[in-house]
């Protein structure tokens, strides 16, 4: 997948303009140009997923930024079909049972992410 504008990275993760541009002030996921226009790869938009998700499941934007080292430029985290962290540890896996034995290696809760493949999808 070529670069992504600010525009595919939004229909692609169901994130906001403002929320793709805050992200950036907050030097959360930065583009990779910031031009008039801004770009990003697939593993940035794939950054932005997870956060999203992670949101939606209730984790805070504290534990977020927590984990966020982890969640870039990490080769593991290229084609997950699932991501798995427990505010300390991110994973990736790529079935029910790497997503279960993560979660026998952790106390208290986790969050599974599931990952679609954006190769089918038309942006």
């Amino acid at each position: 997948m070529p670069e992504l504008s600010s525009t595919q990275v939004c229909k692609l993760t169901d994130l906001t303009p403002r929320q793709i541009q805050w992200a950036d002030e907050q030097g959360i996921v930065k583009p990779l140009s910031k031009s008039r226009r801004r770009r990003y790869s697939e593993s940035q938009a794939m950054q932005f997923y997870i956060i999203a998700q992670l949101r939606a499941k209730g984790m805070t934007l504290h534990a977020i930024r927590k984990i966020q080292p982890k969640l870039q430029n990490n080769p593991a985290l290229s084609k997950p079909r699932f991501v798995c962290t427990n505010g300390k540890r991110v994973a990736s896996c790529d079935g029910a049972l790497s997503v279960i034995k993560f979660a026998l290696g952790c106390a208290g809760p986790i969050y599974v992410i599931e990952i679609p493949n954006w190769e089918s999808l038309n942006v």
